[in-house]
């Protein structure tokens, strides 16, 4: 599901269900379009009554502050397999990870370039980012100047799943993507990328704090750990977007 957490007076609110979630597995969301869009990744049934198959990329607009009925993605993006991970570039353009056939790799990103505001079908994005591995979690910069995304399989890989950029160049080529740096990151998986924005600031996940127990668990325990940051799971972190700019 889909939690929101209003920040005021420099301190986040305890989350809350996004309206229209809460039913289905919808996942990794993005906002776009000054706010008043929301793209996801969900199996929400594609008609009402039906039942839930692959992951589509769905969309929900607000409307005098109240999130719409999420509606399903038209056009070529959506298919029988799963689409997932959306992130909309300042022109529209969507970038997306999808395991379709006659893709580079296991998992791979594409792109789908929106025309008079229809999106056409999509395109593997090239070797320079995806490999016969599996990349995922692609997130754009709004000028589309960088792609930020997580690799797994690499040889070069400290984890079970590293932050990868690459830069585009003068004339719209994407450049060989760079492995974002320790501490950045880690022996486990860190994933899900954003920037901020205003352009400040990198927010990432990661399950790199994996505390061992000093004594024994009661059950209070045990529910304040599992309640807690750093335990075990998956933390959210952030970070100056500054360090970005030092590896292009």
């Amino acid at each position: 599901m889909i939690l929101f957490s209003r920040k005021t007076a420099g301190r986040w609110s305890k989350p809350e269900v996004v309206s229209f979630s809460g039913q289905y597995n919808d996942i990794e969301p993005f906002l776009a379009h000054n706010d008043n869009r929301l793209y996801f990744s969900s199996n929400r049934p594609k008609q009402p009554g039906g039942s839930s198959k692959d992951y589509d990329i769905w969309f929900s607009d607000r409307k005098n502050g109240v999130w719409q009925e999420p509606v399903r993605l038209e056009g070529p993006v959506n298919t029988e397999k799963d689409e997932y991970y959306p992130s909309i570039a300042q022109n529209g353009n969507l970038y997306f990870t999808a395991n379709y056939s006659g893709g580079t790799g296991e998992e791979d990103i594409y792109v789908s370039r929106i025309q008079d505001g229809q999106y056409q079908k999509p395109v593997l994005l090239p070797e320079a980012v995806n490999s016969k591995n599996y990349e995922f979690n692609a997130f754009v910069d709004p000028q589309e100047r960088f792609l930020i995304y997580t690799a797994y399989g690499r040889p070069a890989g400290l984890g079970r799943g590293d932050l990868f950029i690459s830069f585009r160049d003068a004339a719209g080529n994407w450049q060989p993507a760079k492995m974002l740096p320790e501490p950045l990151n880690s022996r486990q998986i860190d994933y899900c990328p954003y920037v901020s924005p205003d352009g400040k600031w990198f927010f990432f996940s990661s399950k790199r704090t994996q505390p061992k127990p000093t004594q024994r668990f009661t059950a209070e325990t045990l529910r304040q750990r599992l309640n807690g940051v750093q335990n075990g799971f998956e933390d959210i972190y952030w970070v100056s977007s500054a360090v970005l700019w030092t590896l292009k």
